[in-house]
């Protein structure tokens, strides 16, 4: 071993016996069969060697651009996309559904894809007009509708999600027959694309995993949510939106509700449960049946919170660290076309009042989340509406909506986003806010927003409900 310096002032050990020096080693591609620098023959990967590290490779590039796809028909396009043409020159996807009464399953063709992407439509025509290959399949096989075709399952042990049906060549590919016969070539090209199949089937599985937990958590999201739709509140046009945050694969903790609670008086409610998933979704749920038993009993704003503190606190005793915040008031109409409306809010945003000349006004006292202190004591106010003022309320996913370091309500953003909403129904003024909310940053909420507008003077009324979707 001798100790040797390169022209760039490094030092580098080689072995003439054992191989190129570390400089010669990193020049790659393109280098003389013997180093230069130290003499040592430059070892040249052999045909084997570089078919194994070509199917790594495509393993690789299989495996980064299936990771984090939840959606099952993207997952199909970007197989076939993957295969065509390095194993073969067309390549069909095809989906299991659930199976049918006569317990057969449902498949169907989720893409396909041609060599020359000219001819897609043709190929999935003439796919179309053939039986799709039914599985579960114990492994690859010949597809005897088309004899070009090859068939491999998507398999993720007893579960199968479909199958790939791939043209293979007529002949290995090159590089798979450099060094060996066709029988060894052609044995290496089906293990080449099994192991394709196998990621594809594992991507399948994981996609159709989220999407059961999506399903899933938007029924329960709407369960715990009341319909709105066609309830009429006598003398005032109202509107809610509720978005829950992401693509749904968590119950959110917000929540609202509307409803008559006697003697002409209607109660609507507006929540925040802190956190996400099935415990937020479970207290809101809890907190909003409640808020109707509650509200019917004559309590009033203050005693509703109360209560529903004491609730909550022998609730989540063994939880802690669980609360609320809430919005809770009763609206009755005046003779002149206006509402007076009684409110109580527990650690809840502000919420604004906008005149018919513009000005905004808060309409509520900051005072303590729910399910902090047993004993607390709420206060309520009392606000009038003239025909044709507005009252809004929303949850801290749009008051902490954020930019950088920047809330959409620093600097009072929200009383200026409302301030020019006059003249607007209720349904415009929650839109206006919500399109603010969207527009204020490039990246979809990442919270759930929940907005409610009473605007008094509406008519014969009528409650409607915004958008109940991520």
């Amino acid at each position: 071993m001798e100790q040797l310096v390169g022209e760039n002032g490094r030092s580098r050990r080689a072995s003439r016996e054992h191989g190129p020096c570390t400089d010669h080693l990193d020049a790659g591609a393109g280098t003389p069969p013997h180093c230069p620098s130290c003499g040592a023959a430059v070892p040249v990967p052999g045909p084997r060697a570089r078919v194994e590290r070509g199917r790594l490779a495509l393993l690789l590039e299989a495996g980064d651009l299936l990771a984090g796809v939840l959606e099952e028909d993207h997952v199909a396009a970007l197989a076939a996309q993957l295969a065509v043409p390095r194993l073969g020159r067309w390549c069909a996807v095809y989906l299991a559904g659930s199976p049918r009464p006569d317990h057969v399953p449902s498949v169907r063709l989720a893409c396909a894809w041609h060599a020359v992407e000219s001819r897609n439509a043709e190929l999935a025509d003439r796919l179309g007009a053939l039986p799709p290959p039914l599985g579960p399949l114990s492994g690859p096989a010949p597809w005897a509708p088309l004899p070009e075709a090859w068939v491999f399952p998507l398999m993720v042990g007893a579960r199968w999600h479909g199958a790939l049906l791939l043209a293979r060549h007529p002949s290995a590919p090159p590089e798979a027959v450099d060094g060996a016969d066709g029988a060894e070539a052609a044995a290496a090209s089906t293990e080449l694309i099994e192991s394709v199949a196998r990621r594809v089937a594992v991507a399948l599985d994981t996609a159709r995993r989220y999407g059961r937990a999506v399903h899933t958590n938007r029924v329960l999201q709407r369960g715990l949510l009341p319909a709105l739709h066609g309830v009429a509140v006598p003398g005032l046009d109202t509107r809610v939106v509720y978005e829950p945050a992401g693509e749904g694969a968590e119950v959110g903790g917000d929540f609202y509700d509307m409803f008559p609670c006697g003697d002409g008086r209607w109660a609507f409610a507006l929540g925040d449960v802190c956190g996400s998933g099935p415990e937020a979704g479970a207290l809101s749920g809890l907190a909003r049946h409640a808020v109707r038993i509650l509200g019917r009993d004559r309590l009033g704003p203050a005693g509703v919170l109360e209560r529903l503190n004491r609730v909550l606190m022998d609730e989540t005793e063994q939880d802690h660290g669980r609360f609320l915040s809430l919005l809770y008031g009763e609206v009755e109409r005046t003779a002149d076309g206006g509402a007076t409306l009684v409110t109580a809010s527990g650690g809840h945003p502000p919420v604004l009042v906008l005149g018919v000349d513009g000005t905004v006004r808060e309409a509520t006292v900051p005072q303590l989340l729910l399910g902090i202190r047993e004993e607390e004591r709420y206060q309520q106010e009392r606000v009038r509406l003239a025909p044709g003022e507005v009252l809004l309320a929303v949850t801290d996913g749009v008051t902490e909506r954020r930019n950088g370091t920047r809330a959409l309500d620093d600097g009072d953003g929200l009383a200026r986003i409302l301030a020019g909403c006059v003249g607007l129904t209720a349904a415009g003024v929650a839109e206006r806010v919500r399109g603010a909310v969207h527009g204020f940053a490039p990246e979809p909420p990442d919270d759930d927003v929940a907005i409610l507008v009473l605007r008094a003077g509406g008519g014969p009324g009528g409650a409607d409900i915004g958008s109940l979707s991520g």
